[in-house]
């Protein structure tokens, strides 16, 4: 998660303030489609 928030260059607690894990993360990206 340091990684994925490193990248969208928000904190890791704004990241998890949306996601509260990797898999909520990945499986957001499914449901838009």
């Amino acid at each position: 998660m340091s990684d994925i928030a490193a990248a969208a260059e928000v904190s890791k607690p704004t990241l998890f303030r949306y996601f509260a894990t990797k898999e909520d993360l990945i499986l957001h990206r499914f449901v838009d489609h």
